[in-house]
């Protein structure tokens, strides 16, 4: 998850506070000492309580997918000047099976549970006004593309083969909503028969030109998504 380090005026930077809420991280911000559960994006305790992050989407992927993908990009570097084994995990693996990550449950007690997925089965979380979504990433996959809702809202959920991700955009255009699917190999909308492309830009057609707004949204495991958000829906 990527979070804007101003809050309410305040330039702030972040810290670990060591402490977790339903088996997930809790950041502190440097400036006011408060306290912000990473997947509420809000504060709990301290000046800032109540007061709600400006986030960014962060595509999980590997470092192939991403180099080709963005061969110019810049690279967070592991020299810091601390003794850090950043090049290892005490958990485990995300590459491998049968590690903390893929297997069990939590280490600490969770607020709210629910048995509708594995407990460490990735989902795509999306809030939008009162209403979230879980998306299943192996059902996009699949389909390549979903036509869905959350709450009032239509979206559309891609699948990027390039970096092994799910995006997410709204599908409403002024008063208009598309419906996108796959035709001929290519992604078109049932209205214009437009032709578009996974970052959510018509390429070709009466739409050319024309942008889908992007719908933040991230990786996260169920069992974290649900005890916060035992209301969700699921996709798939």
């Amino acid at each position: 998850m990527g979070f804007r380090g101003r809050i309410d005026g305040i330039e702030t930077t972040f810290g670990t506070s060591g402490k977790l809420l339903n088996s997930n991280l809790v950041m502190y911000d440097r400036e006011t000492g408060s306290y912000f559960p990473q997947i509420l994006s809000m504060s709990v305790t301290g000046p800032l309580k109540g007061k709600t992050l400006k986030e960014f989407p962060v595509f999980w992927t590997t470092w192939e997918k991403a180099k080709a993908r963005f061969p110019g990009a810049s690279i967070l570097s592991m020299d810091t000047g601390f003794l850090r084994p950043y090049g290892s995990d005490p958990y485990g693996s995300y590459q491998k099976k049968g590690t903390y990550y893929d297997s069990g449950g939590p280490f600490f007690p969770l607020m709210s549970t629910d048995n509708r997925l594995e407990a460490k089965e990735v989902v795509v979380g999306i809030r939008w006004d009162h209403s979230v979504l879980a998306i299943v990433k192996e059902k996009i996959a699949e389909k390549k593309i979903v036509n869905l809702r959350i709450g009032n809202h239509p979206i559309v959920a891609f699948y990027d083969n390039s970096l092994d991700t799910v995006r997410i955009y709204s599908s409403q255009l002024g008063k208009k909503v598309l419906s996108l699917n796959i035709k001929d190999g290519k992604i078109k909308d049932s209205e214009s028969s437009s032709e578009w492309n996974v970052s959510g830009k018509s390429v070709n057609g009466k739409m050319k030109g024309t942008e889908l707004e992007p719908v933040y949204s991230f990786d996260v495991m169920w069992f974290a998504w649900v005890s916060f958000y035992p209301e969700t829906e699921i996709y798939g």
